[in-house]
Parts: C-alpha cells; structure tokens; sequence
C-alpha cells in the first residue's frame, strides 16, 4: 500500500457546496465583530486602534467587492467613521 502524495491535498467531499456558506457567514459574522470592536475603541477614545481596525474594515471590504460577495446594501458605518470619524 502506497503512502499518499503530500503534495496533492486530498480533496473535500463537499457536494452542497455546505463549506462555502459556511466560510461566508463566518466572514461576515468576522466583519461584524470587527465593526463592533471598531465601536468600542471609538467609546473608549483609543483613537489609534480604532484607525487600525478602520483599515481592517476597509480592507476586508475591498477584497469582498473584488470577489463580487457584498449583498450589503448601503454604506458600511466604518464608511461614515472614515468620514466624521469616531
């Protein structure tokens, strides 16, 4: 019996496509943690973190329009932070 190929993954038996809507709720419930840590350091008045998590948000939010997955409708709030800020 042959030891298997490390280089060639073995692949998911995934025929519902299950793990793909897995991974994009999980995205999104990522996002929204994101966003509320974002409000907290708003809150609080750590300006600087609330800046880094700012560039989170944005850069997530580029690579979901990228891949055509945003169903959001509207402007995000860290949009309207960018702006106003905090």
């Amino acid at each position: 019996m042959e030891a298997p190929d490390p280089q060639r993954p073995i692949p998911l038996y995934d025929p519902g496509g299950m793990m793909n809507r897995m991974n994009r709720s999980f995205r999104r419930r990522l996002r929204d943690r994101v966003e509320d840590l974002f409000h907290d350091a708003c809150v609080t008045g750590d300006l600087a973190t609330a800046e880094e998590l700012l560039g989170v948000l944005e850069n997530m939010q580029k690579r979901r329009q990228a891949t055509g997955q945003d169903r959001r409708a509207g402007d995000s709030p860290f949009t309207a932070a960018r702006v106003v800020g905090c």
